[in-house]
């Protein structure tokens, strides 16, 4: 037993989950103890530095195939960006798997089924960032 990071399936090697990671912050903002404060301030940084500026999911413009068999994240917007549902432990870049569990940068790259019928990007740590965070932080 080392705590590290191991792999449940070979589509999850070696990552970091943004959505599991918010409801263990959640979970840490009722208890007490020493180094709970420090955690839930180190998970909150973590969140907000790993969010994906910029950037939004939509349908990426293509010749001859579906409009949902082209979904990834795309073009640039000024309003803030998502979240990655997994990332890279040491590098923290998004991270996106097809079945075979190879690791690949872009949405894009991954087969149609696994990019269009799962949850790859999203708004993942927004509510606790910008209702749950602030009213933890008052009641401390």
């Amino acid at each position: 037993m080392t705590l590290e990071p191991r792999p449940a399936r070979i589509a999850r090697a070696g990552l970091a989950e943004r959505r599991e990671s918010v409801e263990i912050v959640e979970y840490l903002m009722d208890e007490r103890g020493p180094g709970v404060r420090e955690s839930i301030e180190a998970a909150v940084a973590w969140l907000r530095e790993s969010r994906i500026a910029g950037q939004r999911v939509g349908a990426h413009p293509g010749a001859g195939a579906p409009r949902w068999r082209r979904r990834g994240s795309c073009a640039r917007t000024r309003r803030p960006g998502p979240w990655a549902r997994f990332y890279e432990i040491g590098t923290n870049r998004p991270m996106f798997l097809g079945r075979d569990g190879v690791v690949r940068s872009a949405l894009a790259d991954i087969e149609a089924e696994r990019r269009t019928h799962y949850s790859w990007l999203g708004p993942y740590a927004q509510d606790l960032l910008d209702r749950e965070y602030p009213a933890w932080r008052t009641r401390e």
